[in-house]
């Protein structure tokens, strides 16, 4: 465990995120992450025939680097971070995406798209998939937490915004960053 020196905020989510195992999360918690993720596969897959998912795979394609990581049901591998971008923003297309009430957002879309993205690349098992998942949540859910309502008033789209929180711990956790490079 972390012995977390400056307690803020970030320096607790960072430690909580870098620290989390599977063996620390509740079978429950680990279950409806995997209906979540499935949950986000099968809606990003029913897009890929839509014409703004096939432009931007055909953009991808064209300009999307080494094959890292798969377009989801798309047959086609590009860099990790371009995976990430056309998966989430195919899983956002049908309106079909999770919806966490309290922060008014989309957190899939930029976790999972993210989690699976980096996971592919670096050769993560499906138990590590889950897990960077579930710290991805949990981190950009609390800070959603902490700025709303008022971020959303003043017209943020916190699926923009507070899931950026999520997409870097899903991927940090991936790249096993500690506590530090993690905050």
């Amino acid at each position: 465990m972390t012995i977390v020196v400056d307690n803020s905020p970030t320096r607790r989510l960072a430690a909580f995120a870098a620290d989390l195992t599977s063996a620390l999360i509740p079978s429950r918690v680990m279950a409806r992450a995997k209906e979540l993720l499935i949950d986000y596969i099968g809606h990003t897959v029913a897009t890929t025939q839509e014409a703004p998912a096939q432009k931007l795979i055909r953009f991808a394609k064209a300009n999307g680097g080494p094959p890292e990581s798969r377009v989801i049901g798309a047959g086609v591998s590009v860099a990790a971070p371009w995976a990430a971008l056309v998966n989430g923003a195919m899983g956002h297309m049908a309106e079909l995406d999770d919806t966490h009430r309290g922060t008014m957002s989309h957190p899939g879309d930029s976790v999972w798209a993210t989690d699976l993205a980096i996971g592919e690349k670096v050769g993560a098992s499906g138990a590590d998939v889950l897990v960077a998942g579930i710290a991805g949540y949990e981190v950009a859910l609390r800070v959603g937490r902490a700025v709303m309502p008022d971020h959303y008033r003043r017209g943020w789209h916190t699926s923009g915004t507070i899931m950026s929180f999520g997409a870097a711990v899903s991927a940090g956790r991936l790249l096993k960053l500690d506590h530090r490079p993690m905050a």
